[in-house]
């Protein structure tokens, strides 16, 4: 068994996974848009170039994504994708690029538990835990 994330963008899945890759260093995206899919004839043609599914691997973690189309665009809630990672200073160049036109819900800062650690909603409204654990240390 494999465990995925699979995230509704508001029509930004493209942006958002170009974004993943240049600052998260995940694989190139696969795209599907909708006009390749069954239902595209229903569809108006700026829907039809939206992303019915897409997909990343984030080190070792595939994150699967697509453009709200058939339902209303509801934001994440409830959770949060966590990266943990063994230096402060990955935390940090992590915490400037997912904060970058997002949300800083908690700064970077020293814990009890880690060197580093944030929670940040990225400009795609995506939920992020940064955590640097002291024993990566």
């Amino acid at each position: 068994m494999t465990l995925s994330h699979y995230i509704n963008f508001d029509g930004n899945c493209r942006e958002a996974f170009a974004y993943y890759q240049t600052h998260l260093g995940a694989s190139a995206p696969q795209f599907l848009s909708y006009g390749e899919g069954p239902i595209s004839d229903t569809l108006s043609p700026a829907d039809r170039e939206k992303v019915m599914h897409a997909s990343i691997t984030i080190h070792g973690f595939e994150v699967a994504g697509t453009d709200a189309v058939t339902v209303p665009y509801v934001a994440p809630h409830g959770m949060r994708i966590i990266l943990n990672v063994e230096h402060a200073d990955e935390a940090q160049r992590l915490f400037s690029a997912l904060s970058d036109r997002g949300q800083v819900l908690m700064d970077l800062h020293e814990t009890f538990w880690a060197v580093a650690f944030a929670v940040v909603t990225d400009r795609f409204n995506v939920p992020w835990t940064i955590n640097c654990p002291k024993e990566a240390n």
